[in-house]
């Protein structure tokens, strides 16, 4: 995890949002670029010591770790960051992003960003069939009229 922070202090980003993460060796995760690093189960929030914004953490009432959010204000101007890990949890067919008020959660600005584990036309041309994951996906981007942006970049750098 040290390296992903490291990785986003040399690329001079603000926030990092992180899916499954991986704490350190001794169970800790801390980087002396960062301020202040919010952790759930499986969405973590990093803010860089640089960043000139307040941030707020939003009560979901839910999530259960799968899902994160927080208000940034920045020059008297506000938005919300929703960080999402879409999965099943392990030994159920329960999906704790699925099961959040997505309603009272985009009532404002609001970026999405996040595993989804959804792969659709609609933001990837390329995509073949529409899994369960992805109809869920293109409902939110329907009915709260989202704008999807998506580069066909990789955002994840295997081995």
């Amino acid at each position: 995890m040290e390296m992903v922070l490291q990785s986003a202090v040399e690329f001079g980003a603000e926030m990092v949002l992180i899916q499954e993460p991986r704490e350190g060796k001794d169970g800790t995760v801390s980087h002396p670029g960062f301020r202040n690093i919010m952790k759930e189960k499986k969405v973590w929030i990093a803010v860089s010591n640089k960043a000139k914004c307040r941030i707020d953490p939003v009560d979901l009432n839910g999530g259960e770790g799968y899902v994160q959010a927080v208000d940034v204000t920045i020059n008297k101007r506000k938005f919300r960051v929703v960080n999402v890990y879409d999965q099943k949890m392990p030994n159920s067919n329960r999906r704790p992003a699925v099961e959040i008020n997505w309603s009272r959660l985009l009532r404002c600005r609001c970026i999405v960003a996040g595993d989804m584990n959804a792969h659709s036309r609609m933001w990837n041309a390329r995509a073949g069939r529409t899994p369960g994951n992805a109809r869920f996906w293109e409902g939110i981007v329907e009915d709260f009229e989202c704008r999807t942006w998506n580069t066909e970049e990789e955002t994840r750098w295997g081995r």
